[in-house]
């Protein structure tokens, strides 16, 4: 060996094949932050007004009961 570089290595051995299952794993990974990001994206405070639930409250205070006691 001359020279600060070695040689290449053969083609054939140049190529190496992926496993399968770190692929997999990889991208199974990514989407499960995907769905994580996307889910604290859509699942952001739900902000509601006293005023409806004051409404709702009294609106089933007012209605009969659908299964009166004997």
């Amino acid at each position: 060996m001359s020279g600060p570089f070695r040689e290449a290595p053969p083609p054939e051995k140049a190529v190496s094949r992926r496993n399968p299952a770190t692929t997999l794993a990889v991208v199974g990974g990514a989407l499960a932050i995907v769905a994580l990001v996307l889910g604290m994206l859509f699942s952001g405070p739900t902000y509601v007004d006293e005023g409806d639930v004051q409404n709702q409250e009294s609106m089933q205070a007012r209605e009969p009961a659908a299964n009166p006691a004997p």
